[in-house]
């Protein structure tokens, strides 16, 4: 290799990468090692391919640097187009393994088209951010170009049922972070999962007539009205005013309540916080508009996601995924079933306690409790 290519490599990035495929490789020796044949190297043992195919992308990482870079930014689109084409003929004559449609295979060799696709949507979107004068937050143009970039090939992912997969490549958005993207955006995602977990988790309970989840996600709304018209913006006196209103609701419903009325909660808590809503729109037409129209935009937002997670939970996902959710949130045990691995995990970790059992004396993996252990 030239001097000048040695100069540039980041020798403590690859020392630290080297000392995680080692330790990966002896992770997946303890958990899957054979008895009869117990041999690290032997590459009919999970262990021995790994070490095959370290040894093969360590020579594929030496012609990748030797290669130049124009190259990449030349064919990476190209390089793109070809992974999606290879993913979409993945969903009609891959093998069903386990449910999913993902892996290709030829003879002993089998891979997943999806994890060669990470890079070449990384590689297409450096292409698109590296173009003269690009910038992200320029025209919405640039921000669909880079969103259909991610989700072209989530899509194929998911038609593939790999949903584990296609989870990974929503880490691209930080990407799209330090491009610009407002901070907002991932925001309102962290916001969606709380929202989804919170409908999901408490949608067997009731509050006021209606579900604690679906109660709970419009109170949280309300806060987050309440936070955005202080901090975002910059409306104290409102936010004073949206308080008051939210205790006098409150002191209403519970006077009526010692009257022995009782409001349902679908017909209290959604209309103050359309109230609210309301109130901030009366307060655009004093200008500076466009902070209350966002987060009266965010607060709907969440609503309309709130009501559609009944249907995406039920009518989108797969009983299989259903079913790990709710083993997942503690609505269900199935320690047979979908929470076997969980269960399984649970009784590892809690027996081997801070520093395990030793190598190769791990209970679950020796006598085989566990499913596909190498994983």
């Amino acid at each position: 290799m030239p001097t000048s290519y040695v100069r540039y490599i980041d020798w403590m990035s690859v020392g630290l990468y080297l000392v995680l495929v080692v330790a990966g490789v002896f992770s997946v020796y303890a958990a899957s090692y054979d008895f009869d044949n117990a041999s690290i190297f032997d590459f009919n043992e999970f262990s021995g391919k790994q070490v095959r195919w370290i040894f093969l992308a360590l020579g594929l990482a030496l012609m990748i640097m030797l290669i130049d870079r124009r190259m990449y930014e030349t064919y990476a689109y190209p390089i793109y187009l070809t992974l999606l084409a290879i993913m979409v003929v993945t969903i009609f004559v891959a093998p069903d393994i386990k449910g999913s449609r993902s892996w290709l295979v030829f003879g002993p060799v089998s891979f997943q088209p999806a994890e060669f696709g990470k890079f070449a949507t990384a590689l297409a979107l450096a292409k698109l951010f590296s173009g003269y004068q690009f910038r992200l937050n320029d025209s919405h143009t640039n921000y669909l170009r880079a969103l259909a970039i991610i989700f072209v090939p989530i899509a194929l992912i998911l038609a593939q049922r790999e949903t584990g997969s296609a989870l990974a490549y929503l880490s691209l958005f930080f990407v799209l972070y330090r491009e610009g993207m407002s901070g907002l955006v991932l925001l309102a995602a962290a916001g969606a999962v709380i929202i989804f977990v919170v409908a999901v988790k408490y949608a067997g309970t009731m509050f006021m007539d209606m579900p604690l989840g679906e109660a709970a996600v419009i109170i949280m709304l309300g806060l987050l009205l309440l936070g955005m018209l202080a901090v975002y913006c910059h409306r104290v006196k409102a936010a004073r005013n949206v308080v008051l209103f939210y205790l006098g609701a409150a002191a209403v419903a519970w006077g009526l309540h010692l009257l022995a009325i009782d409001i349902p909660g679908r017909y209290f808590l959604p209309p103050v916080l359309a109230a609210s809503c309301v109130y901030c729109l009366i307060l655009c037409l004093r200008g500076d508009s466009k902070p209350l129209l966002v987060t009266v935009g965010a607060v709907m937002a969440g609503v309309i996601f709130l009501y559609s997670v009944n249907y995406a939970f039920t009518s989108v996902l797969q009983p299989h995924h259903q079913q790990r959710i709710k083993v997942t949130l503690g609505l269900e045990e199935d320690r047979l079933g979908a929470g076997y691995n969980v269960n399984q995990s649970k009784i590892a970790i809690g027996s081997g306690g801070l520093t395990g059992k030793g190598f190769l004396n791990g209970t679950q993996t020796k006598l085989k409790y566990v499913p596909e252990q190498h994983t």
